[in-house]
C-alpha cells in the first residue's frame, strides 16, 4: 500500500554578498544617524569649525542599536535591507528571536573584522552571523530540486 505523503521541498536561499549588504548598511546609518540628529541636533551633525563633524557620542550609540534591534524584531530585515529585497533568517530558515538578534547586535562591535568572513564562506556570513547562527538572504525565496 502506497503512503500518500506531500513531502516539503527543502528551500534554497540566495545568499546577500558584501556590495548589497554594505549599500543596505549605509541607507540605514543615514536613517538612524538621522533620527539622532533629530534627538541632539548639532552633537550629531556640526558645522561650527568650517567643516562638517557629523558622528556619535558613545552614549548616543543606543540609537543605533535601538534601530537595528526593533527592525530586526519587527521585520526580521531593517529598512536599508528591505529596500533591497533582504530579510535575515535562522539556521532553519525562520525568523531570528530574541537571543540571535542580541548576538548580532553584539557581534556588531566587531563588524569591521567580521566583515572579512563574508568573503571567506559560500554563505556569504559575517562574523556577527556564524556567532548567531544566521543568514542574509533574498525574500524571494528559490525551490530546491528534490533529488532522489
Amino acid at each position: 500500500m502506497e503512503e500518500n505523503s506531500i513531502e516539503k521541498k527543502p528551500k534554497e536561499f540566495k545568499y546577500a554578498g558584501f556590495g548589497v549588504r554594505l549599500s543596505a548598511f549605509i541607507i540605514d546609518s543615514a536613517i538612524y544617524m538621522l533620527i539622532a540628529y533629530l534627538i541632539w541636533g548639532n552633537q550629531v551633525v556640526n558645522t561650527s569649525d568650517g567643516g562638517i563633524y557629523i558622528g556619535l557620542k558613545s552614549w548616543q550609540m543606543i540609537v543605533p542599536l535601538l534601530y537595528f534591534f526593533l527592525n530586526w524584531l519587527i521585520l526580521s530585515s531593517s529598512i536599508g535591507k528591505l529596500i533591497f529585497g533582504l530579510k535575515i533568517i535562522n539556521e532553519e530558515g525562520n525568523r531570528i528571536n530574541i537571543k540571535e538578534i542580541g548576538l548580532r547586535l553584539l557581534m556588531y562591535i566587531f563588524m569591521i573584522i567580521g566583515v572579512c568572513f563574508l568573503f571567506a564562506n559560500k554563505k556569504r556570513q559575517t562574523l556577527h552571523d556564524i556567532v548567531a547562527k544566521t543568514f542574509v538572504v533574498y525574500r524571494k525565496l528559490q525551490e530546491k530540486p528534490k533529488v532522489e
